[in-house]
This record gives C-alpha cells, structure tokens and sequence, in this order.
C-alpha cells in the first residue's frame, strides 16, 4: 500500500486526503454490500464509541499518509510500526495492564529488526514531517486500543471497521474538497484500485489479551526505492503443511 500511496503522490499528484478517502470507501462498500447480503444489522448501541474510535483512526491514517508522502518510504513505515509501543504504553494508562517483560522485549526486537532491514533516514527540513508520522503510530496505537474497548463490548470485528471507514470516508470527503480532487483517469486507477483492498486485508486489531500487537512485524517490510522485499521463508503443502522452508537463492 505504502508503495502505491508515494506513487500516487509523485506521478498523479493526488493528496494524502483523496488517497485516504479511496482507500477506506472499499472497505464501506464491500462491508456495506456484505451486511446487506447476510442481513447483517448496521445498528449499535455503542455508536459514539465506533465515532470516537473512527475519528483516531482517521487521524492516523491521515497523518500516516501524509508521512508516506513526504518522508522516504522506509523511514515512514518504520515510524509508524512505532504504534505497538504506544499501544502497549496505552495499556497500562487505561487499563492499568502490567505486560510481562518479554513482552517489552519482543516489541523493542521487533521494532529494531525493522529498523536493520528498512534502514530509515531522515534528511534536513524533513523533522517536521518525523514528528507528523510519530504522532500518525500515537494515533494508530490509540485506535487499536479503541478497538480492543469495542470487542469487549461485543461489537463484531466487521462492525467496527465499516464504521471506521464510514467516519474516515465523511472526513477525509471534507478535507480533499478543501484542498481539491483530482478525477481518476485509466493511469491512475491502477493505483487507487490497489489502495483501496488494503483498507479489509489489514489486520484490525490487537490479540485480545496481549497489550502489543504481535502481528505487525510479520508484515513484509518495503525499501525505500519501493521495492519488496522477498519473503524470508515460504508456507509448505503436503504433509509439511504448517512448516516452512526458506526459499532457493537467486541466480
């Protein structure tokens, strides 16, 4: 996503906000089109908490975007991989949660093995846009957290991020008409057609009883020239299903 979100930027000139605003209106959609199919119901009695959780979440999507488009990749991603921390210092403001020290421990291994492998860089006249893309990993850490309050409330996952998307669709809406849009063409679609599925594959939440989020170093990390980098180790089938291998090396 990362890569398409600095593509879109630098060739179609499109702002972070209309960027957000495709990549969560998938999501409104598709969730919208399957509630309707299933029967699912819309209807909660948690709705300022779904408003609340969607306007932080928005924040961060916004700010993580506008990260992305001004600061090298690398340097923007690693950033904001920075939100299991928050999420984990979140945690024990609010609910008062005493992670074990492994759990520090692997957070801050995971969060420094990113950093060897991304190699982010800052240049001068770019701390301003560091500070925007920490604040995006304070927002990000805060809704997670928000989701966490919702699934004890009940709320099923979809529930919670077709509300996220609707707020962040409204919002992001506003913004990019303040700043102005610019109509897709066939050059372009390409890009905001693959940013938009990332906004349902994404995990969304925290493992229900671990304060970080134990996923997000497992994602595929990007280099800075937006290349990806080729998976570490691959999934087998047959009867080493569950296993893995790693793959061949390159001629």
């Amino acid at each position: 996503m990362g890569v398409l979100v600095k593509a879109a930027d630098a060739v179609f000139a499109m702002s972070h906000y209309e960027l957000v605003f495709w990549r969560v209106m998938v999501a409104v959609l598709v969730l919208g089109f399957q509630a309707a199919l299933f029967k699912r119901s819309l209807k909660t009695p948690h709705l300022k908490a779904h408003i609340g959780r969607g306007l932080t979440g928005t924040a961060g999507l916004v700010l993580f975007f506008y990260g992305i488009t001004h600061l090298p990749l690398a340097t923007a991603i690693t950033l904001n991989h920075t939100s299991a921390v928050f999420l984990a210092l979140l945690s024990v403001l609010v609910y008062r949660e005493r992670p074990p020290l492994r759990i520090w421990l692997a957070l801050l291994a995971g969060l420094g093995g990113i950093a060897l492998i991304l190699r982010p860089a800052f240049h001068s006249g770019q701390e301003w846009a560091a500070l925007v893309g920490w604040a995006a990993a304070f927002c990000a850490g805060a809704a997670y957290l928000q989701v966490r309050g919702l699934s004890r409330m009940g709320e099923p996952t979809w529930r919670v991020v077709w509300y996220f998307s609707a707020v962040a669709a409204v919002v992001s809406a506003i913004l990019a008409s303040r700043a102005g849009w610019h109509r897709p063409s066939l050059e372009s679609l390409p890009y905001v057609a693959g940013i938009g599925p990332s906004a349902i594959v994404r995990p969304t939440g925290a493992h229900p009883r671990l304060p970080g989020r134990p996923h997000l170093y497992r994602r595929r990390p990007f280099l800075s020239d937006g290349s990806l980098l080729r998976p570490l180790r691959r999934p087998v089938a047959g009867r080493n299903a569950g296993r893995t291998v790693r793959p061949p090396a390159s001629p």
